[in-house]
C-alpha cells in the first residue's frame, strides 16, 4: 500500500456491489486529482476487502446495515478525524444521519429530499446517464470541467442510459472507462505464463490450476443476482454452457456461497463445465474471471466486476432496463432482451423484485438461449461439435 502524505477523503456508498463498482470512475479520478491523499469508503458488509486490494481506495470500514452496532462502530472510527472532501452517491435518510455526525471540510451529495441538506454542496443527479457518470458528476464541485464532459456524453446518446438510436450500448469514453490495473495487468498474462498464475493471489493461483484448461479458452458463466427477478432462468444457462461445451470451451461457473446449488446444478447440466461458486472471495473471483474471454450473465454485480477486468460480456435484462442507466460500462457487452411490445409490463421496478409481481417472469422465460448464444458469438468464434 503506498504511503500518503497529503489529505483524507471519504467516500459513503453503502449500496450493492454493483452500484459500488459503478464507482470505479469516481475511484479513479479521485486518485489522479489527488495522488497523495488517502482514500477512505464507507461500504456495505463484505465488499470492502475487494476495493482495497484492488488499490482502489486505501481504506474500507464496512457497515452492516442490519445492525445498529455495527453503524456505530463504523461512526466511532470516523468522527474524530476531519475529511477534506465527503462524497455521497447514495441516497437514503440513514446515509445521510451518518454524514451529518462526520467532520469534512466539504461535503458533497445529490440534490434532492431533506436528507440532501447535509450537504454543501448538492448536485442535481443526471438522470439521463448512465450511473457511472452519474457518480462522476458528483466531482462537478471540485473541478467545474466535468460539467462539459458529461453533456457532451448526454449530447452524443440517443435513448437515456448510454443508447444509441436501435437500442445498443454507446461507447464508454477513455475518460470514464472501469478497468482496473491489478486485473488489467493479470488479463494481459492470461497466455503468456505457465498456468497463467503469475501475479495472482494465493487462492486464485489454486483454483486456475485446478481449472487445468489444457489450451481451451475459458468462459464464465454467472447465474445468479442478489433479486431473484432479475435472474434468468438456469435451464437457459445450461443450454448455454452446452453449446459452449461443444465448441471446445471451458465453462467454469461463478457465484457466491449461497449460490452453489444453482451454480452447481448448471455445471452439471453441461459436461466438461465446472462450478467454483463460494470457493474464494470476490477479489479472487475477479481475478479468475479476468482470464475469461467471455461473461454470460444477468444485469448483476458480475456484469460491473467483468467491465473492471475488461472482459467482454452478454448479459440477459428482464425486469429492468437500459435507460435506468445500469448498463454494463464498457464498450465490449451485449444486452440480450425481450421488447417491451413482447412484455408490456417491462420494466416492473428499478431493482428487480424478489417476485414476480404478475407471477409470470415472462421478460426472463421469453429470452432464448439461442439469441444469448448469437450474442455470445459477436465476440468468441462458436463453432458447435455434435
Amino acid at each position: 500500500m503506498a504511503e500518503r502524505s497529503g489529505s483524507e477523503h471519504l467516500i459513503f456508498q453503502t449500496a450493492f456491489l454493483g452500484d459500488l463498482l459503478l464507482g470505479i470512475p469516481l475511484f479513479k479520478e479521485l486518485r489522479r486529482l489527488r495522488p497523495n491523499d488517502k482514500l477512505t469508503l464507507i461500504c456495505r458488509k463484505g465488499l470492502g476487502d475487494l476495493v482495497v486490494r484492488l488499490g482502489l481506495v486505501d481504506e474500507a470500514i464496512e457497515v452492516d446495515k442490519t445492525s445498529s452496532a455495527s453503524l456505530k462502530k463504523a461512526k466511532d472510527l470516523v468522527r474524530s478525524r476531519q475529511f477534506e472532501w465527503l462524497i455521497c452517491p447514495h441516497q437514503s435518510i440513514r446515509s445521510a444521519l451518518f454524514i451529518a455526525s462526520v467532520k469534512a471540510r466539504v461535503k458533497i451529495g445529490y440534490r434532492g429530499g431533506l436528507f440532501s441538506l447535509v450537504f454543501d454542496r448538492r448536485i442535481v443527479r443526471p438522470l439521463e446517464l448512465p450511473e457511472a457518470l452519474r457518480q462522476l458528476a458528483l466531482l462537478i464541485p471540485i473541478e467545474v470541467g466535468w460539467q462539459e464532459r458529461l453533456k457532451e456524453f448526454a449530447d452524443r446518446q440517443s435513448l437515456p442510459g448510454g443508447q444509441k438510436q436501435d437500442g445498443s450500448l454507446l461507447e464508454v469514453p477513455s475518460w470514464a472507462e472501469m478497468t482496473v490495473e491489478h486485473l488489467k495487468q493479470v488479463r494481459a498474462r492470461r497466455h503468456s505464463r505457465p498456468f497463467g498464475d503469475d501475479g495472482l493471489a494465493e487462492k486464485s493461483r489454486t483454483i486456475w490450476r485446478e481449472l487445468d484448461l489444457q489450451g481451451r479458452p475459458l468462459v464464465v458463466l454467472a447465474p445468479s443476482s442478489v433479486w431473484k427477478t432479475k435472474m434468468w432462468k438456469a435451464e437457459g444457462f445450461a443450454e448455454v454452457a452446452r453449446s459452449l461445451s461443444r465448441a471446445n470451451f471451458r465453462v467454469v461457473v461463478m457465484g457466491a456461497p449461497e449460490e452453489k446449488d444453482l451454480c452447481q446444478w448448471v455445471a452439471t447440466e453441461a459436461p466438461g463445465a465446472v462450478s467454483i461458486a463460494g470457493r474464494c472471495g470476490l477479489f479472487e473471483s475477479a481475478e479468475i474471471l479476468a482470464h475469461a474471454e467471455l461473461l454470460v450473465c444477468n444485469d448483476s454485480g458480475a456484469m460491473h466486476m467483468a467491465a473492471a477486468a475488461g472482459v467482454p460480456t452478454v448479459s440477459v435484462f428482464g425486469p429492468t432496463v437500459l435507460e435506468f442507466g445500469y448498463r454494463p460500462w464498457q464498450t465490449a457487452a451485449r444486452v440480450v432482451q425481450v421488447s417491451r411490445s413482447q412484455v408490456p409490463c417491462r420494466p416492473c421496478g428499478k431493482h428487480g423484485a424478489k417476485s414476480c409481481p404478475i407471477q409470470t417472469h415472462e421478460c426472463m422465460q421469453k429470452v432464448s438461449a439461442q439469441d444469448v448464444v448469437l450474442a455470445a458469438s459477436s465476440f468468441i468464434g462458436i463453432n458447435e461439435k455434435h
